[in-house]
């Protein structure tokens, strides 16, 4: 068996402590719903389940205008959260099981201007793991917030190119 197979293992990933009786719940609950729908009953509603690590695009802006980014598309378009309904979001999802945010792609996460902020509320107030993926345009950014960073946080420099 190559060394993969860790990284690879789900099944031991949703039998993990803290993930386990999310999937239990779940999976009770799609089971019930498919018994309600054969039976012609009403389908019972989704438990108050969040995912267990979520990928954040904090924003569309980025530093660079790689010709190769995903996002091409996208890019510095414009379109932004409300700061404000995001934070509910965070918390709401993480009252409900949420244990990580990936602040990720979408464009560069730490040009959007209050990306300390947003950091800080997400270790301080709301005790989650954190990972950032960047391009490693703005690490300045990142020693902002680097002192709030524990043991299981993470940074990638995402360096995509094929030169």
């Amino acid at each position: 068996m190559d060394d993969t197979h860790a990284y690879h293992d789900f099944t031991g990933k949703l039998t993990q402590i803290g993930v386990f009786p999310h999937v239990v719940q779940y999976v009770r609950w799609q089971r019930d719903a498919r018994q309600a729908e054969t039976e012609g009953r009403e389908i019972p509603p989704p438990p108050a389940l969040a995912p267990i690590s979520i990928n954040l695009d904090l924003t569309t802006a980025c530093n660079y205008r790689c010709d190769h980014c995903i996002d091409w598309e996208i890019l510095n378009s414009g379109v932004q959260h409300k700061e404000q309904t995001l934070r509910d979001s965070l918390r709401q999802m993480r009252d409900r099981g949420l244990k990580s945010v990936i602040l990720i792609g979408g464009g560069e996460p730490t040009v959007y201007p209050r990306f300390a902020d947003v950091v800080r509320y997400i270790k301080d107030e709301l005790g989650l793991a954190t990972a950032i993926v960047s391009n490693g345009g703005r690490n300045d950014r990142i020693l902002e917030i680097a002192d709030c960073l524990v043991e299981g946080d993470w940074v990638r420099l995402s360096l995509d190119s094929g030169t």
